[in-house]
């Protein structure tokens, strides 16, 4: 294109409002948030932000038809692009964006994300067979990757000193189980989480958790089986 660059900018100045809900609609919704989160980077790249150019994003928000919470998500990802960290981000905050934190690695830390996960990972039972009655395993009672609410009866097992143990989920979660080895002995670990939690993550976290006792973890990827 034949143009400089203060003619292109002068140009879009003169565009109807018409135009702009027309790229609108044409900007697909993930590629919407991302195009706004970096706009906000751009924008706050100095120690103090820029006014004119975050005036100039909001109004741009509003004529491309950007609601409030979506915007307030743009906002908290690009605040932890910025600080690469979370520490000044409330938890409820972190919540909303995890959802869409992967697909900013681009811009975001890989530590950073795995922190932001840590915050709502809580290791529920973590039983071996051989500590068991009979030698039975441990008994799931919600399916793995399920949705469970604070206090469901999530797992019971018999301890070979002592009446059945029944687990019940601490917070509101999903549900994820794996199969834990530690020499010959063998068992069983849940751990809740967001739903926006994968188990090969949490498994390699579970993994640095516990290295100190020379375990091996095993996420069992079957959402359609009680165990």
């Amino acid at each position: 294109m034949d143009m400089e660059l203060e003619d292109v900018y002068a140009e879009s100045l003169e565009l109807e409002k018409d135009v702009y809900f027309e790229i609108g609609e044409l900007l697909n919704t993930d590629y919407r948030l991302f195009f706004i989160v970096d706009a906000l980077i751009v924008a706050n790249f100095v120690e103090e932000a820029n006014g004119e150019v975050i005036e100039y994003i909001a109004q741009l928000c509003v004529l491309l038809g950007v609601d409030a919470s979506y915007m307030e998500t743009s906002v908290i990802l690009a605040k932890i692009a910025l600080y690469q960290d979370i520490k000044n981000t409330k938890k409820a905050d972190i919540e909303k964006v995890l959802p869409y934190i992967d697909d900013f690695e681009y811009c975001i830390g890989k530590n950073t994300i795995e922190k932001a996960f840590w915050l709502f990972r809580y290791v529920c039972v973590k039983v071996y067979n051989d500590d068991l009655w009979g030698g039975y395993s441990l008994s799931w009672k919600v399916r793995q990757i399920s949705k469970v609410s604070k206090g469901d009866n999530i797992a019971e097992y018999r301890p070979k000193q002592g009446s059945t143990t029944y687990v019940k989920a601490s917070q509101d979660g999903t549900l994820f189980q794996f199969k834990v080895e530690k020499g010959y002995s063998c068992g069983s670990v849940g751990v809740i989480s967001h739903p926006s939690d994968s188990g090969k993550k949490i498994e390699q976290w579970l993994t640095k958790k516990y290295e100190g006792e020379n375990v091996t973890f095993e996420f069992i990827d079957e959402s359609n089986r009680f165990w």
